[in-house]
């Protein structure tokens, strides 16, 4: 199996005062971990050397641009993507909910850094590779995120925890693997949406479209929403109370985001489950009636479901469409990672 690792920094690649200095199996400084019985052949490539909190949109666009470079070579079988975990969900999803691809992309990272006494990034690392060796054998190999000797499908993967090394979690679905006695083995694919109009086999040229997070809160104060429709932002993800609710105070301030021409997309703050398919925002109104859609994934999640569907969808309208397409299809598994 040929293997080409995308380096972008974090832990993984750090020593223990956090200084990023590089895998230590780049260049053959100290032997790759093994991958069960198959030989792996690496091929390292630097996309970033960046702490993950100091990521921007631009980086996840050149990581993603650089896997669909790999994988249309013909010596590679799959791509391994080395993050800090940080913010390894955001770029992880932006990549599996963009990427057409029947070849395996898996992402890892560490939680302590690879001189650290009980650092976990070798095990971590040798058990990707075991991943991206077992979905070969799959149809439809999904974009993966590999820690903590567990399977996460990308589209669901987030850290839950700050700094215990099994920090990852998928929610109510709960992962699509596990690596046990030296073999990944797959047991579970859950119905998603359907990302299909969101994804695209090759480049994507320009800039990322911009997308702002606001967070409902008890006594918030409603005119910080209103202030984003003067921004330069395509859209705003509102992370909503309980059910993805809106105090009524904020329903102007929502309106003023519509009418500026912002995808404005609802979702709940909430760790697990879906914002209530027959919830309401502020004063029992209806999103839809309000030029609003609910998205099935989290705010993190649906703010680069949005930056990046700009890009393949081309337009807002669409965008929109697409979003409440995913709304319309949610299967009800009850799931919000």
């Amino acid at each position: 199996m040929r293997v080409t690792i995308l380096t972008m920094g974090g832990t993984i690649a750090s020593d223990e005062n956090g200084k990023i200095v590089g895998l230590p199996w780049e260049r053959g400084r100290v032997p790759v971990p093994a991958a069960g019985d198959e030989v792996v052949e690496t091929t390292f490539r630097e996309v970033a050397a960046l702490s993950s909190p100091d990521i921007e949109m631009e980086d996840v666009l050149r990581l993603r641009n650089a896997i669909v470079e790999e994988l249309e070579s013909e010596d590679c079988d799959g791509i391994l993507v080395t993050h800090g975990t940080d913010t390894l969900e955001e770029t992880a999803f932006a990549v599996a909910a963009s990427l057409d691809t029947r070849k395996p992309v898996g992402f890892t990272g560490a939680m302590r850094a690879p001189n650290e006494p009980g650092s976990d990034a070798a095990v971590n690392f040798g058990d990707a590779l075991l991943a991206l060796s077992a979905a070969r054998r799959l149809a439809r190999p999904p974009v993966m995120v590999v820690l903590g000797g567990v399977i996460h499908d990308a589209t669901r993967a987030t850290k839950g925890h700050t700094s215990s090394p099994a920090a990852f979690t998928s929610g109510h679905a709960g992962p699509i693997g596990f690596v046990h006695e030296g073999e990944a083995r797959f047991l579970n694919r859950v119905m998603w949406p359907d990302l299909t109009p969101f994804k695209s086999p090759g480049h994507l040229s320009g800039e990322l479209g911009g997308v702002d997070l606001f967070t409902a809160t008890a006594g918030g104060d409603p005119s910080v929403l209103s202030k984003l429709a003067l921004t330069d932002s395509m859209g705003v993800v509102i992370s909503g109370t309980g059910g993805g609710h809106l105090p009524k105070s904020h329903m102007a301030s929502l309106r003023v985001c519509v009418e500026a021409g912002m995808v404005v997309a609802i979702t709940t703050r909430c760790a697990e489950g879906l914002s209530l398919r027959g919830g309401e925002l502020g004063g029992g109104v209806d999103a839809a009636s309000q030029g609003a859609v609910y998205s099935p994934f989290n705010a993190l999640k649906t703010r680069m479901l949005l930056s990046v569907g700009s890009m393949v969808l081309g337009n807002r309208s669409g965008l929109t469409e697409a979003i409440r397409g995913l709304w319309s299809d949610q299967t009800g598994s009850g799931d919000h990672a």
